[in-house]
């Protein structure tokens, strides 16, 4: 059968091509047939251009394409069917640049698809499936003929595929295709792609497999992703829980043994609370055998806190920046402690007005001068109300 034959579908405008598809017969014990383009023009006295230019465009617009089949070869497809004399053989149609002048005489250039509606234009017979469109017309429905190809039927219905030629003056014209030189410039395509799976470029079959591995590891990627955010997750939240374990542990710790009597007198670097909360305040317990006697004590503390007035002098230390303000007003009624911070250690060691310029001049507004404790002393009525913001 024919499958036995050595095929060659060849060009007179490619020597290298025919010679090879010649060799290959004649090194082959099977019949052969040889199949040549010589770039015959039909309805003309004399040819409008030169035979060898016809049959490479042939070839070009894959009318005529390069084909070599030897049985020899192999037992699949993709090794008997030779394909690799066609120019651009991976695309639909070659793609070249096309130079030209405009009319401002700048020279531009643009990418042509040539297809078979290009090689038909040079067959005079052909010339009837062609209209030209009027100079300077434009619209976005024009369409090259090889874009024209891929759209969906309902962009194709309103395009009009074009192609581009030039007219005696070596013009660039473009000319509408008609229906049915669509038509079979979409037989060619569909041929030629046809040829391409048998010599193994674009075949269908291994595209879709391959796009299908391509999902199927791009969703096994994605579950890995989450499987992995997932676990990462959880050891975070268990090395969070296990640090704030151990740092609780290690503060219970710490408050079970620390002895916290010295931070509740008149050293505090806390707070300098006035002297009847200070006297009323009891040490906290040191060890855990004397854990039920601390929580009695705190109660009684919480007691002594609910009977706190405000309305005494008060000094809040840990906020004291150790400038010395207050000092320069009354260094008996102020001083500091061990940690340089100032307390209050005597209200009464001098007037109300003092406790009331020094809580004006503090800078971190740590002083409190409360009420009055001399309801004699001169100016009280405005001293109390220059001492209302800071108390």
């Amino acid at each position: 059968g024919h499958r036995q034959v050595v095929v060659a579908q060849t060009s007179a405008a490619r020597h290298e091509d025919l010679l090879s598809g010649f060799l290959c017969a004649l090194d082959s014990n099977r019949a052969s047939l040889h199949l040549v383009n010589r770039g015959t023009q039909t309805k003309t006295k004399k040819p409008l251009l030169d035979a060898w230019f016809v049959a490479s465009a042939a070839l070009e617009s894959r009318a005529h394409p390069f084909i070599l089949v030897n049985p020899d070869a192999g037992d699949h497809a993709a090794e008997r069917v030779s394909f690799s004399g066609n120019p651009q053989a991976e695309n639909d149609w070659p793609v070249e640049k096309l130079e030209y002048r405009g009319a401002d005489g700048e020279a531009t250039e643009m990418d042509l698809g040539f297809t078979f509606a290009d090689y038909a234009l040079l067959m005079p017979a052909l010339h009837e499936h062609f209209r030209v469109v009027p100079a300077g017309f434009e619209s976005p429905e024009l369409v090259p003929l090889d874009q024209y190809l891929d759209l969906d039927e309902q962009q194709v219905d309103r395009a009009v595929p074009t192609v581009w030629g030039i007219d005696e003056q070596g013009v660039l014209l473009r000319l509408a295709v008609s229906r049915a030189l669509v038509f079979a410039c979409r037989d060619r395509l569909n041929y030629w792609r046809t040829l391409q799976e048998l010599a193994g470029i674009h075949n269908f079959y291994v595209e879709e497999a391959i796009e299908r591995v391509i999902e199927e590891q791009r969703a096994a990627d994605e579950a890995e992703r989450e499987e992995l955010m997932k676990a990462h997750e959880e050891q975070l939240d268990s090395v969070r829980t296990e640090a704030a374990d151990k740092v609780m542990g290690q503060l219970v710790d710490v408050l079970m043994g620390a002895d916290l009597s010295d931070m509740i007198g008149g050293g505090s670097p806390l707070a300098t609370m006035p002297a009847k909360a200070a006297a009323d305040t009891l040490p906290l317990a040191e060890t855990a055998e004397e854990t039920a006697e601390a929580e009695a004590e705190a109660e009684v503390e919480a007691e002594a806190e609910e009977e706190l007035s405000f309305d005494e002098p008060w000094l809040d230390t840990a906020m004291c920046t150790t400038c010395d303000d207050c000092m320069g007003i009354n260094k008996m009624m102020f001083v500091y402690n061990d940690n340089k911070q100032a307390i209050l250690r005597d209200p009464s060691a001098g007037p109300y007005a003092d406790l009331v310029a020094a809580a004006e001049i503090c800078p971190a507004k740590c002083i409190h001068p409360g009420k009055p404790m001399d309801p004699n002393e001169p100016g009280l009525e405005d001293l109390i109300a220059r001492a209302a913001p800071f108390n």
